[in-house]
């Protein structure tokens, strides 16, 4: 603590005495007297501290009263002779206290009065808030004279972030105590801390649909799931695939302290979104081929404010035929017949298996396959997410039993019935999807 100095000068009448207490001549005729007080002030910040707060939130910050050991005062004459009946003074100041903030944050109010200094800023960056303690004038020193001495000072800083949003249509946008403008599905979305201080951790918390990105191709599409290391930065880069109103938060921690900020977020999707499917009643057969089609139409908008395209892509889960023994297909997990699978708003599928000889019976077929109706946003950095699925399968079995004939020799197509068939449920309807397609290959059939 800083030792602050305070002089009060008096002038008395007053005459000096010898060491025996005689004398005749006075040293002077008049004698100063002065008086000293040690500060003690205990300007410390009070539990409502804050060394860390978002831009826009109100900050307190509070000092207790400074308090001062009392001072004394002895009378000398002005060659230093001590008077043999020494008076003795005390005084006990007060103070007031006021405060200030400064640095580059655009606080407000910037000044006060009082103990606590209460305000906000419009800046990220870091805020010096010192309380000065300046002696009260209505206190009287001894005998009556004015003083006055330097004011005890203490200072602290709180360091302020902004958490912003970044994307291509919504740039730099805080989310703190506000809703965001509209964000598209498959945009990508960075958070932010804005000057995050030194020594900050951050961890963010958000919408379970995150993904970290979507890569599809016609040979392997996968989506990247966040991990931990992708949510405890100055910043994360996601993307959501769900129309919603979505809180996404930050929690920061510094010196011990933690500091939540919140926002939401407004993720919008296509509207409109009309998908519709026609299939065949049943497994087909004839001209020596079994087969089931399925016909697929789509209308839809692309969100409000935002412009897109919407295609087809189709995931074979699974799909086996057999003539016989002899192996006619057999993939799993694949993209079919490329990616996307289309773009036009109309569309069809038959997988169909062929028959021809006696050697290719029995013929089998097992079919299942997920439609999608995926959108990309034309939004740089973009990707596609699904809007709506179908599932649709079908197996059957036919079985020559016609006459007798050579290898090699024509079957006539009548001869090979079908039997144990079974289909998806007839025009099969579609369902709003959240989950990217993944596939590890490619088939076209």
């Amino acid at each position: 603590m800083n030792k602050r100095l305070f002089l009060l000068m008096l002038v008395l009448p007053v005459c000096c005495f010898g060491a025996n207490g005689e004398g005749t001549n006075p040293c002077v005729s008049s004698t100063s007297a002065s008086w000293q007080a040690e500060p003690s002030a205990s300007l410390v910040t009070a539990a409502t501290n804050q060394q860390f707060a978002v831009v826009g939130t109100q900050v307190s910050i509070s000092a207790s009263d400074p308090t001062v050991t009392s001072g004394t005062a002895m009378l000398t004459d002005a060659n230093g002779c001590l008077n043999p009946n020494p008076q003795y003074q005390t005084f006990d100041p007060t103070y007031d206290l006021s405060w200030s903030v400064s640095g580059n944050v655009n606080p407000n109010p910037s000044q006060g009065t009082g103990s606590t200094a209460s305000f906000t800023v419009q800046m990220a960056g870091t805020a010096t808030v010192t309380f000065t303690g300046s002696a009260n004038s209505t206190s009287s020193p001894p005998w009556g004279l004015a003083w006055s001495g330097t004011a005890i000072t203490t200072s602290t800083t709180v360091a302020f972030a902004d958490i912003d949003v970044a994307s291509s249509q919504n740039d730099g946008i805080s989310i703190h105590d506000s809703s965001l403008a509209s964000i598209c599905v498959g945009e990508q979305i960075t958070l932010s801390i804005d000057n995050p201080p030194p020594g900050a951790a951050f961890q963010w918390n958000l919408p379970a649909d995150a993904i970290a990105s979507y890569n599809p191709s016609s040979t392997n599409a996968s989506a990247t799931q966040l991990d931990a290391g992708d949510e405890d930065g100055e910043s994360v880069t996601f993307y959501l695939i769900k129309g919603n109103t979505d809180q996404v938060s930050c929690t920061m921690t510094i010196a011990g302290n933690t500091l939540t900020a919140s926002g939401t977020l407004n993720v919008v999707a296509p509207t409109n979104v009309i998908f519709t499917t026609v299939s065949d009643p049943a497994v087909q057969n004839g001209d020596h081929q079994m087969d089931y089609s399925l016909e697929f139409t789509h209308s839809a908008s692309a969100p409000s404010g935002f412009n897109g395209a919407f295609v087809w892509t189709q995931v074979l889960n699974t799909y086996q035929a057999y003539n016989n023994t002899t192996k006619l297909v057999s993939t799993s997990n694949s993209c079919d017949s490329g990616f996307p699978y289309n773009s036009t708003n109309h569309d069809s599928d038959d997988p169909t298996v062929g028959y021809t000889f006696t050697t290719d019976s029995p013929t089998t077929a097992t079919f299942s396959a997920t439609l999608y109706l995926m959108f990309l946003p034309q939004i740089a950095n973009a990707i596609y997410v699904p809007v709506s699925s179908v599932n649709w399968w079908w197996y059957g079995t036919v079985t020559y039993n016609g006459p007798a004939v050579g290898p090699g020799s024509f079957t006539d197509p009548k001869d090979w019935p079908l039997s144990n068939t079974s289909t998806s449920p007839t025009d099969p309807t579609p369902t709003q999807t959240f989950t990217e397609p993944i596939w590890t290959n490619e088939y076209h059939h």
